[in-house]
């Protein structure tokens, strides 16, 4: 269900005349003919939670303004949106600016507040270009200005830049910038409530929790109340971008599992792309069953192609692209100088591990990634008996191209960059770092298939052994050895220390390329040495 982005696909919606056109400021005319206290019962029976992060009930905190005699009061809309990864407020005021404000004036109606301010991050300098643009055409068409609808109530709404401060995202500090004051919090007691703004009562509500209250006054509270599960009522908007197939901001409500909504294809389909090399990868021989009286086998391996082993190196590739958009995306020089560092790792130790996987191609003869896996069975030894310098080398270059330590400097947190993703945080970071387990991982039954018989039980003749039997018996074979290499990733970030960015240099261009280029004309020339 939307509630808040349920005309974002609209052409147009950010400008008065389409959203107006399509139910825009309906809310208004509704809540100015109720009185200031029903507009808040209805917030208090809607359930709705402050959707900045502290999530405190936005109709209690409401009530507890004081109103003092002849004092002003104020409402602040918090836009200083800087928690890293998010941008579902921005999403918010770029492309349906006229939403707020008529949340900002059913907000400031309940609350008696004439003067409303919306305090914006100082980086969203065209979001302020937007905003502005929809607070005049409000005041052109009569939403704001003086006796609003000849209510009698006067309201005006003024966009405030920050400079920048992350600190500013927490209340006080908000109000000592929006006062000229460096952007410091301040002790609690006074709450804002009390003491707020130039020293009046002030609220200071999240956009999303501002933006909330239209569909509320429209739907009214109880029925709003229903959407959800228990305290956590209504819809929620969710900033998703990292290693997904399918970012942005999406409107969901609470009855919805994390699990669902990283892994559904209706929301983020995560982590698709690092799990699409498993495609190639025999897991096992085939297992057998019987389906009506008919035999039935089925191989272990989605899709046995005869060039596996390139189309896994297509993939893992990608991953360079994703760690410059990522750096690039951040809007920082530091994380761009750290992505570009990061792929410049990557990108040398990619090369000197294919040039490891040619001499071993060399060898087999295919790029098959069941074909190699058969050749071990069939033959005496392992292909590690015959590649130890290419199975070290792809190795190594293993956990750089996972960012592991002690190649892990790219994205390394106690660095003067903070890394590539130093300004993702929270789900973004969680993808990126989910998507390096998965390679970490994959890289191991990958390790495992081409050096170390992947399936193949050593000492075990799977011959004599059932179908599905033999299909059991190799799955544990890989797995065991999957979760050897994994310990040994995990081993080695714990004992070595990190290597500094010209050693990892030195290492990929000076040692490891020369040395697979080494390799590959050895095993060239062994090999025409047996063909005679």
């Amino acid at each position: 269900m939307k509630l808040l982005l349920a005309n974002d696909h609209i052409e147009g919606i950010r400008f008065y005349e389409a959203y107006r056109r399509n139910g825009g400021y309906a809310a208004v005319e509704k809540a100015f003919k109720m009185s200031q206290t029903e507009i808040v019962d209805e917030v208090k029976k809607s359930g709705l939670r402050g959707r900045g992060g502290a999530g405190f009930p936005t109709g209690m905190k409401w009530s507890f303004l004081a109103k003092p005699e002849g004092v002003p009061r104020y409402l602040v809309c918090n836009a200083d949106e800087s928690e890293p990864g998010t941008f579902k407020d921005r999403y918010l005021m770029e492309f349906l600016p006229h939403l707020l404000i008529e949340g900002l004036i059913i907000s400031s109606f309940a609350l008696g507040s004439n003067r409303t301010y919306i305090y914006i991050r100082g980086e969203y300098a065209w979001i302020t270009d937007i905003l502005e643009q929809a607070i005049a055409e409000a005041n052109q068409n009569g939403w704001l200005g003086q006796n609003i609808l000849g209510s009698g109530f006067d309201c005006q709404i003024y966009v405030q830049r920050g400079a920048g401060a992350y600190i500013c995202g927490e209340e006080t500090a908000l109000i000592e910038s929006l006062e000229g004051k460096r952007g410091n919090p301040r002790i609690k007691p006074p709450f804002p409530a009390g003491k707020g703004l130039w020293d009046c009562p002030t609220v200071v509500n999240n956009v999303e929790t501002l933006a909330a209250v239209v569909p509320i006054i429209n739907m009214g509270g109880e029925a709003y109340a229903k959407i959800g599960v228990g305290k956590s009522t209504g819809t929620k908007l969710i900033s998703a971008c990292g290693n997904i197939n399918k970012p942005g901001v999406y409107e969901i409500d609470m009855t919805i599992s994390v699990e669902d909504f990283i892994y559904s294809d209706e929301y983020c389909l995560a982590m698709l792309t690092a799990m699409m090399t498993s495609a190639v990868i025999p897991w096992g021989n085939q297992i057998h069953f019987n389906l009506f009286g008919i035999d039935r086998y089925v191989n272990l391996q989605i899709a046995d192609i005869n060039i596996g082993v390139l189309f896994i190196f297509g993939v893992v590739s990608l991953g360079v692209y994703g760690i410059m958009i990522g750096g690039w995306a951040s809007n920082n020089k530091f994380s761009l100088m750290a992505a570009m560092r990061g792929a410049s790792q990557v990108i040398s130790y990619e090369l000197a591990m294919g040039i490891s996987l040619i001499a071993l191609l060399m060898l087999t003869g295919s790029l098959s990634m069941k074909t190699i896996v058969e050749q071990q069975i069939q033959g005496r030894l392992w292909n590690v008996a015959y590649q130890p310098l290419g199975f070290l080398l792809f190795f190594i270059c293993a956990f750089a191209e996972c960012n592991r330590a002690p190649f892990d400097l790219s994205e390394a947190e106690n660095e003067l960059n903070f890394g590539y993703h130093q300004e993702y945080s929270s789900m973004k970071l969680g993808f990126y770092l989910f998507a390096e387990y998965i390679n970490m991982f994959i890289s191991s039954v990958i390790m495992a298939t081409l050096y170390f018989g992947g399936y193949d039980m050593p000492f075990v003749n799977e011959a004599n052994l059932s179908v599905n039997v033999a299909a059991i018996v190799g799955i544990v074979a890989l797995m065991s050895k999957v979760f050897i290499f994994i310990f040994i990733f995990m081993w080695v970030r714990w004992t070595l220390p990190r290597f500094r960015y010209d050693q990892l240099m030195n290492l990929g261009w000076k040692s490891l390329i020369p040395l697979a280029l080494i390799n590959m004309f050895i095993t060239g020339a062994v090999i025409l040495w047996r063909q005679g």
